[in-house]
């Protein structure tokens, strides 16, 4: 009996173990049959097409480098940055940057570089941009030559020339060529009474003129004797003398005015024009500066006989025959 048990029990066991397998097998397939417990695959992601061509391509030449510039492009992620040194190609990657600008220092100076740029991203590359080139230039150098022995010719001797030397002994003792009688004195210098107004120099003062020490102290300097006297001392003069005419808005009278000589005219008579000038002669109390009023009249410094003080309002209606008189010799 005991042997049969165990028979009977091993039996059992097989028959459920087979039992189960079939209700496994018949779940698998109502479930596959019925469609239930999964999901179906999801479809591949699609690729991007590739980015359109690159424009407003810029190199622009600096210190030792080429900076390029472009417009971004749609879709792109990156670009290509191609150089060469023909216009036409072959053109070598050199850079993918990720921006629309890139420099480039990896150059010799005085070579052309040409540059294209174009578009990347998944799908591929766009078209490359129209090519630009630029140039950085190299380190000039010249070489000239000077024949010190063609081409020559002798210096003027009058360059060597001074206005108003102090007598004719320092004309022949400095070797001076050229002696000019001129400046703002003597362009009212009277050639008949040798007296010249002084002008802003000195108080619009008339007063003998001095040059060459050929004036006595009451009498100025005769320009026909200065020229005599230069002449001698071997050089040659130049002389300015005045003929432009002015007419006197007093008299109305057209003339060339020249000092009227003496040092008791002047041009600003401080009673004659009743005024307050910002500076007087101290040497005579009548004659003023001729400025009526300004806005300081403090000198800076001792510049007592040419100072012009700030914003100046001078005595109107000046008469020219105070310390002028009208003198035109024809010629």
């Amino acid at each position: 009996m005991t042997g049969v048990n165990h028979a009977l029990s091993a039996w059992a066991r097989v028959s459920r173990h087979k039992m189960l397998l079939a209700v496994v097998s018949l779940g698998l397939a109502g479930s596959l049959a019925c469609g239930g417990g999964s999901s179906p695959a999801p479809a591949p992601p699609s690729t991007p097409s590739a980015p359109g061509q690159v424009t407003g391509l810029t190199a622009t030449a600096g210190a030792n480098q080429i900076v390029l510039s472009w417009t971004a492009v749609s879709g792109a992620t990156s670009y290509d940055v191609e150089r060469g040194t023909a216009s036409t190609g072959p053109f070598t990657s050199i850079a993918t940057p990720t921006g629309t600008t890139y420099t480039d220092t990896s150059i010799t100076a005085g070579v052309t570089y040409d540059y294209e740029v174009a578009a990347v991203n998944a799908g591929g590359t766009g078209t490359a941009s129209a090519v630009v080139s630029a140039i950085v230039p190299g380190s000039l150098s010249a070489q000239i030559t000077v024949d010190a022995l063609s081409n020559r010719h002798g210096i003027s001797p009058l360059i060597y020339g001074v206005n108003f030397p102090p007598s004719a002994a320092y004309i022949t003792a400095t070797g001076t060529t050229f002696v000019r009688w001129g400046g703002n004195n003597s362009t009212d210098y009277n050639w008949v009474n040798f007296d010249a107004n002084l002008d802003n120099d000195w108080y619009f003062q008339d007063d003998p003129f001095g040059a060459l020490g050929l004036n006595s102290g009451s009498t100025g300097a005769d320009s026909q004797a200065f020229v005599k006297d230069v002449v001698a001392a071997g050089a040659d003069p130049l002389m300015t003398m005045p003929i432009l005419t002015t007419k006197n808005p007093v008299s109305g009278i057209t003339a060339g005015w020249v000092a009227k000589g003496g040092s008791l005219y002047d041009s600003f008579s401080v009673a004659k024009y009743q005024y307050t000038p910002c500076e007087v002669n101290p040497y005579a109390s009548d004659d003023g500066d001729g400025v009526d009023s300004a806005t300081s009249c403090s000198q800076p410094g001792n510049h007592y006989s040419s100072y012009t003080p700030p914003n100046p309002v001078f005595v109107a209606g000046n008469d020219f025959a105070d310390a002028y008189i009208p003198l035109l010799n024809s010629p």
